[in-house]
């Protein structure tokens, strides 16, 4: 069906609610990234590491200073799960 979303796609945002893009277009365009590179990205601040969720990132927005209380997989010193496609930081 043209416009739903893909298995592998997180139907909700980690801050609880639904995925809520005010634009199909910017869904489409997040959901093709998650497609090519994963749903999280590894961001290293200030020598630790957490695991985001690329829709998190493009719904709200990430700020390093609030990444320790946002309750993100935290990954420092290689806690990963390896094949994630989260090699990026």
């Amino acid at each position: 069906m043209p416009g739903k979303a893909p298995d592998n796609v997180e139907e909700k945002c980690h801050c609880g609610r639904p995925l809520h893009y005010s634009s199909p277009v910017a869904r489409l365009f997040v959901e093709s990234m998650i497609a090519a590179k994963g749903p999280r990205i590894k961001i290293t601040a200030r020598g630790r590491s957490w695991l985001v969720p690329r829709h998190y990132i493009a719904l709200h927005g990430v700020a390093a200073v609030d990444l320790d209380h946002l309750g993100f997989e935290e990954v420092t010193n290689g806690n990963a799960n390896s094949g994630t496609g989260n090699d990026r930081h």
